[in-house]
């Protein structure tokens, strides 16, 4: 049996025909299981899914919503690999990003005694058209960039697994149903147990601001200011305003 050293792991709402690509591109890779949750999708996903129920390298669960931090930990509870990349299923998969990414997280240099646990690609770098993605990876010496303080990049980004099990860093599972917040709250986490984060600017394809996102993240399933309240609420503000002046310090502010 081939070794895992590369787990991915895919949140999935409605977006069967990406996410389905995003396998397929992923199943081409050496030494790579996918796991993937779907929340209950109405498309075509469980039937997209029941393609790979006799792939070794594939697991899946189908269930109603439980949000995203749940998804998330579930997935990585129940990987093999050194290395997890979380991909959300409105994101295309570019083929070869995760052994990049892995290698731009694994040569990443100390900084004031701060290693880096995450490494992915910017959120504000994408295209909503297919075939305007960037033809080719970043080149190794593409400059990290610090945009949100500490937001971690789930959406397209390779986390280390010692993370999880050995400095118990998981997705806060009380923001409950909804998106958004537990990217920072990860983010705080790692930043109190010495890590850092950052991502690299990359064009790749995202369907986003379009109709169909728009009306998945409508507000009141995202509940975005309930969620923001907790945050606020769970770190005190001297933690935060630390955090944010260091990644200022980053960033050259």
């Amino acid at each position: 049996m081939n070794r895992i050293l590369k787990s991915a792991c895919i949140v999935n709402r409605e977006n069967g025909e990406i996410m389905d690509k995003s396998i397929q591109r992923l199943l081409e890779e050496p030494d790579t299981e996918i796991l993937v949750v779907d929340n209950n999708s109405q498309d075509n996903t469980k039937e997209l899914l029941k393609k790979y129920d006799n792939n070794p390298k594939v697991k899946y669960w189908i269930w109603d919503i439980k949000g995203a931090s749940y998804n998330r930990n579930w997935m990585v509870k129940h990987s093999q690999g050194k290395y997890i990349l979380l991909l959300d299923s409105d994101v295309l998969y570019e083929s070869g990003s995760f052994d990049y990414l892995i290698k731009r997280l694994e040569t990443a240099p100390k900084i004031d005694n701060y290693s880096f646990g995450v490494v992915g690609f910017t959120f504000f770098s994408f295209t909503n058209i297919m075939g305007e993605q960037a033809r080719h990876l970043p080149p190794d010496d593409s400059p990290f960039l610090y945009v949100y303080e500490p937001c971690v990049p789930c959406q397209y980004g390779v986390f280390l697994r010692e993370l999880f099990f050995e400095h118990n860093i998981w997705f806060d599972e009380n923001f409950g149903v909804g998106w958004g917040c537990e990217d920072d709250d990860f983010g705080v986490q790692m930043f109190q147990k010495g890590f850092l984060c950052a991502t690299i600017e990359f064009k790749y394809y995202h369907n986003k601001n379009t109709e169909q996102y728009r009306e998945l993240h409508h507000p009141d399933f995202t509940k975005f200011q309930e969620r923001l309240q907790y945050y606020k609420q769970k770190w005190d503000t001297s933690v935060l305003n630390q955090i944010e002046g260091f990644y200022k310090k980053l960033r050259g502010e």
